[in-house]
């Protein structure tokens, strides 16, 4: 992507108020559905007994932490900073809970949210903290008789890290690659996948657009969130499939 193309496509939603809108739609509304339906997939399969539910709480995590310090080792610019673009969407630090970060929240719409909206959301939260505390504390101190393996313990710290850790304000620059919301989205996707068939063909879907839409909005290279897709699916692949 180069300057000059990036502002033929930013001219091209510009003058089409509508499709612009849609955009906005997809890059700053669709991740909600990934922060709802993933804390509520896994309530359903705690619930259910499924074994399954470790699972789908470290794939996604994993992919979360290997991420995480990609972007801190390779430290690449965004669009505006490299191009020295304004992107279509402005993109906001995001503050609270390192979850959020996973799980797309944040952003300029946040702001925009109704009062009952805002406790949904950090009541999903509270849930997925509690979730992630119970099962931190059932691996580490299993009833007798049962045997976690190193893998499922390490979901279990993983997720109660996450869930836990403050998240520290985005720093200016240089965390471009690989896309974060891409990789998440994928992730999830992929664990919707490895439950049912047509609700993650549904996720997949959405995933797709949330990984068109951010070098659309001009916050991420293609190639970033093209990386942080593979990423999603290779780690997903391996972790419901292989192991």
């Amino acid at each position: 992507m180069t300057k000059e193309s990036y502002e033929r496509t930013k001219a091209w939603f510009e003058e089409r108020p509508m499709v612009g809108a849609a955009l906005k739609l997809v890059y700053s509304r669709l991740p909600l559905v990934f922060l709802c339906a993933y804390p509520l997939l896994l309530v359903t399969l705690f619930f259910r007994g499924d074994t399954r539910f470790l699972k789908v709480l470290f794939v996604p995590v994993a992919v979360f932490v290997l991420v995480n310090l990609m972007r801190k080792l390779i430290r690449l610019p965004r669009p505006a900073e490299a191009l020295g673009i304004v992107p279509l969407m402005e993109r906001e630090e995001k503050k609270g809970s390192a979850l959020f970060s996973l799980l797309g929240a944040g952003g300029s719409f946040w702001s925009e949210l109704p009062r009952w909206a805002k406790i949904l959301l950090y009541s999903i939260y509270g849930i997925w903290v509690l979730f992630a505390v119970n099962a931190a504390f059932y691996v580490l101190r299993p009833p007798a008789g049962i045997r976690f393996s190193p893998s499922e313990t390490a979901a279990a710290l993983l997720c109660l890290l996450i869930s836990v850790e403050p998240a520290v304000p985005a720093r200016r620059g240089g965390d471009s690659f690989p896309s974060r919301h891409s990789a998440s989205a994928a992730a999830i996707a992929a664990a919707f996948l490895y439950v049912s068939i047509p609700l993650g063909l549904l996720m997949s879907l959405a995933a797709i657009l949330i990984c068109v839409s951010r070098p659309l909005a001009g916050v991420h290279f293609p190639r970033d969130a093209a990386a942080g897709a593979i990423i999603g699916i290779v780690i997903g692949i391996i972790g419901f499939l292989v192991l």
